[in-house]
């Protein structure tokens, strides 16, 4: 999925969450498990006890950090929608 495939509100919201996300990850300073539930992006601590778990799954975004960029996000999150698409 592209964002050029995307409805506008769809695409707004995701740029939300994408927002929401990076905000996250910088307020505590440490980086995050990002995964996709299939209607949002969900944050897990690195030393969660589901973490190494979901580093595996298919819906795993990546691990990010401070340096986290919202394209970076963005990129892996159509990666992982076009997988589901499959």
């Amino acid at each position: 999925m592209t964002i050029q495939n995307m409805n506008i509100a769809s695409a707004k919201e995701l740029h939300h969450q994408i927002e929401v996300a990076i905000e996250k990850i910088n307020a505590n300073k440490k980086p995050k498990i990002l995964t996709w539930n299939g209607e949002r992006i969900v944050l897990t601590p690195i030393d969660g006890l589901r973490a190494a778990r979901l580093i595996g799954q298919w819906n795993c975004l990546g691990v990010y950090g401070v340096d986290a960029t919202s394209e970076q996000i963005l990129d892996d999150l159509c990666v992982v929608i076009e997988e589901m698409k499959r």
